[in-house]
């Protein structure tokens, strides 16, 4: 297979890569954005009453704490105490240089790189926009490569070989974008698999299988059972503070 062939064959990878990047990245924009609402409109109707439902949780363990009866723990005998001898390593400076340095500085040259071969290729129309996104990914320690090329349009940006660029260059070039864009992929996939696990992705499920009426009525459905639930405990509550009137009472009776 000669350059050119391996060349070809890595622009199907990278539209490939492209393509289920997209898919993936608005799946978990999806999700990010359905779990915001899904929250808010469930804070909005429950946040209250779940908030009581904590504080009668407490009062009630604080109570059944009062209410056992107090224990009292054996007479230690006297120990001798010894104190261990404290070893005090001192320790001795590296001049190697930290890997997290190095990785900066690869990344960094990776932005350079990407942002000399599309002011070569980027066409005047685009540039201006394209060359912004460039530019606030340089500065920006936390992103890489990767970050801009997922947001770059399949097209010339990405099949064009600059002047200076041998084939040989430019393999070399797109086996690096493709690393990058594999990096993406599987941070967005992550992301989705981090966004399926949240506590409220089910009540998000529940909620697109409804109409809003019957969304309304769910949550008022869940509002009315906390609000039961809470009135239990209350209940609860009362009969443990009438246990311990008559506990305190019968300690002053007989002390």
């Amino acid at each position: 297979m000669t350059v050119q062939d391996q060349i070809n064959a890595m622009f199907e990878n990278l539209k490939h890569i492209l393509e289920e990047i997209i898919a993936v990245r608005e799946r978990a924009v999806q999700i990010e954005a359905g779990l915001f609402t899904v929250s808010r409109e469930y804070a909005t109707r429950l946040q209250t009453l779940n908030s009581i439902a904590v504080e009668l949780n407490q009062r009630l363990e604080d109570l059944r704490i009062q209410l056992k009866p107090i224990v009292t723990p054996p007479k230690a005998h006297n120990q001798t105490s010894t104190t261990a001898s404290t070893v005090v390593n001192i320790p001795i400076a590296s001049t190697q240089v930290p890997a997290q340095n190095l990785t900066a500085d690869l990344r960094d040259k990776r932005k350079r790189d990407l942002a000399d071969y599309l002011e070569e290729i980027v066409s005047l129309e685009d540039h201006e926009m394209i060359m912004q996104q460039i530019n606030a990914c340089v500065v920006d320690d936390q992103q890489d490569i990767g970050n801009i090329l997922e947001l770059l349009t399949w097209g010339a940006i990405w099949l064009q070989r600059t002047p200076y660029e041998t084939l040989d260059d430019q393999l070399s070039r797109l086996n690096t974008w493709q690393q990058a864009l594999n990096d993406r992929l599987g941070f967005w996939k992550i992301k989705v698999r981090r966004l399926e696990k949240d506590s409220t992705y089910a009540l998000w499920q529940d909620r697109q299988l409804l109409t809003t009426d019957q969304w309304e009525q769910f949550l008022d459905n869940l509002a009315v059972e906390q609000l039961t639930a809470n009135q239990s405990l209350q209940k609860k509550i009362d009969v443990l503070q009438e246990q311990l009137k008559a506990k305190i009472g019968g300690e002053v009776t007989h002390g």
